[in-house]
């Protein structure tokens, strides 16, 4: 509703005062729930918009912890790798270092030297000293290793002939007593035999007398 100026006829009346101050009233009141619909539009508006900007934040904020839940969780799982990886670290160098000492230990008390010509165990590391080698403490092992199967295959060897002969000897110690058992028989037999004989010869010649 709009308002419009009063011709001053109309404003001489007295009647005109009422009427106006109704209108007036009107229009003030139209007006007032006008801008108050409009603040009230205006709140939902705003409650609208921090809604909606409260829930994205939340959102980034969900997803912000989730991001850094997971990187902690990867960081933990790097960080339990690199102390493994550490602690690897340290026992091999440990276990070179022990490795070490023993080489030098070794190289210390005994040194292999080998003729160029007859040497069949040694490698790139080793030393060349005028016509020899000077074996690498591996080689030098990598020897000994075959030489102590070689001494074992021989010693198993050896260990099987003497069983072997051995063996024979018991059988031939066997027959030996199996003949000398024969031959004891035998010459029991013979001595039972010729004393029949003598028996025989003395009874006869007994009897012989006799008559």
């Amino acid at each position: 509703m709009e308002y419009r100026q009063p011709c001053k006829e109309c404003i001489k009346e007295e009647k005109f005062w009422t009427t106006e101050n109704i209108r007036i009233k009107e229009i003030l009141k139209v007006g007032e729930n006008q801008q108050e619909d409009k603040i009230e539009n205006e709140d939902e508006m705003i409650i609208d918009i921090e809604t909606e900007e409260e829930r994205e934040n939340k959102e980034l904020r969900n997803q912000m912890k989730e991001e850094k839940e997971e990187t902690e969780r990867l960081i933990n799982i790097k960080l339990n790798e690199n102390v493994n990886l550490a602690q690897r670290v340290m026992e091999v160098g440990m276990e070179n270092e022990k490795l070490n000492r023993k080489i030098e230990e070794y190289e210390m008390v005994e040194k292999v030297i080998c003729d160029k010509n007859e040497s069949i165990f040694h490698c790139e590391n080793c030393k060349e000293e005028g016509t020899n080698y000077i074996y690498y403490p591996q080689s030098s092992i990598n020897m000994y290793k075959t030489l102590y199967l070689a001494e074992q295959e021989i010693s198993k060897k050896r260990v099987e002939e003497l069983k072997e002969f051995n063996n024979l000897f018991n059988s031939y110690q066997t027959l030996e007593m199996e003949k000398k058992d024969e031959i004891i028989f035998r010459e029991q037999q013979t001595i039972e035999e010729i004393l029949s004989e003598f028996n025989t010869v003395i009874n006869y010649e007994r009897t012989k007398n006799n008559n």
